[in-house]
């Protein structure tokens, strides 16, 4: 009796350390499926949110595509022009744009229609009146300032009194000599 008593206790302490396992892993199973569910909804409010970004980066796109006082770019020229103030005959690539308020755009293109002749002659006067070393200048400085208070004598202000141009722009500009 004494052994099957010791059984009894032995089998009954193993039931409770069994009970208290089963009791304890319910415990840690509640608390790393409380830490997955967290994790998820963190990940679904991050992605929520990350995705919500490019939509407003298209509204900002829209709303500067309606905006008077965007900047648009406007080709004022892609052509050569000669210049011969050295003892060598130079080719000079040049592509200039004008940056100008999408208020104004309607404007200029109007201008660049009807005054190319006199906007092309005096681009050409330009290139071919400065000097070789003011065409080899790295910013162009000398030229730019010419060809900025060119456009603003064929464009003029706006109703505001501002320039219609904004800012010119030298994409291209490359010189070679002829042979």
């Amino acid at each position: 009796m004494a052994d099957e008593a010791a059984k009894d206790k032995g089998a009954e302490s193993t039931e409770e350390s069994k009970g208290g396992k089963s009791g304890l892993s319910v415990k840690v199973l509640a608390v790393i499926l409380a830490i997955m569910a967290v994790e998820g909804v963190g990940v679904f409010l991050f992605v929520t949110m990350m995705s919500s970004k490019p939509q407003d980066a298209a509204a900002d796109i829209v709303s500067d595509a309606e905006d008077p006082d965007a900047l648009v770019e406007i080709m004022l020229t892609d052509e050569q022009y000669q210049n011969m103030t050295s003892n060598q005959v130079w080719i000079w690539e040049a592509e200039i744009y004008i940056k100008v308020r999408r208020k104004n755009q309607d404007f200029v293109q109007t201008q660049l229609e009807q005054r190319s002749a006199e906007i092309q002659e005096g681009i050409t006067q330009i290139f071919r009146r400065a000097k070789l070393t003011e065409l080899r200048e790295p910013d162009f400085r000398t030229g730019s300032r010419q060809l900025t208070a060119l456009v603003n004598d064929v464009f003029g202000n706006d109703a505001d009194g501002l320039p219609r141009v904004e800012r010119l722009v030298i994409a291209k500009l490359r010189g070679f000599p002829r042979n």
